[in-house]
């Protein structure tokens, strides 16, 4: 085998409903969440990637559920330390090339899309990611213009596993 065409490990991109869903137990995805980490995600090697925009909107997201009293200080600052100083994941950054493909997003979508959103599918269409870690229902239908096949995971309750490509 040519050293060229070395095996390249699937990448998931992880989205925020995802992520608040496997840290806060009180999420009605939680059991979901926790069960796709743990059969799929640390049973296969997979490169899992996100995004600044993802992890500041996941820790606004707990932090509302820490001032709601639904979950303990000592909780929110394991998940935010493991966020932000882990390396848990790949973070992409996000220059401006995204960003204004981000408000295009938006343009032809809205409603259907928030900004953070909008640049998880500026990122995804870029870097030519082709799976998705999320349980929002919009990720399912849009439409890829970069050329490549889309063949995204979209986890939902009712849902099983999907394989990744």
């Amino acid at each position: 085998m040519d050293a060229a065409i070395a095996f390249r490990r699937p990448r998931l991109f992880v989205d925020t409903g995802a992520l608040v869903a496997v840290y806060d137990p009180q999420d009605s995805l939680h059991t979901e969440a926790i069960r796709f980490r743990d059969e799929f995600l640390l049973r296969f090697h997979v490169d899992i990637l996100s995004s600044y925009y993802v992890l500041a909107e996941t820790l606004n997201n707990l932090h509302r559920v820490l001032r709601a009293g639904r979950m303990p200080k000592f909780q929110f600052d394991r998940a935010a330390d493991e966020l932000v100083k882990g390396p848990l994941f790949e973070v992409l950054e996000i220059d401006a090339a995204v960003n204004l493909r981000a408000r295009r997003i938006m343009d032809d979508f809205h409603p259907h899309f928030s900004f953070t959103d909008a640049t998880t599918l500026a990122l995804i269409e870029r870097e030519n990611i082709r799976n998705i870690f999320s349980f929002d229902r919009a990720f399912e239908w849009y439409p890829i213009t970069s050329g490549h096949t889309k063949t995204f995971l979209v986890r939902h309750p009712s849902s099983g596993t999907t394989p990744l490509a």
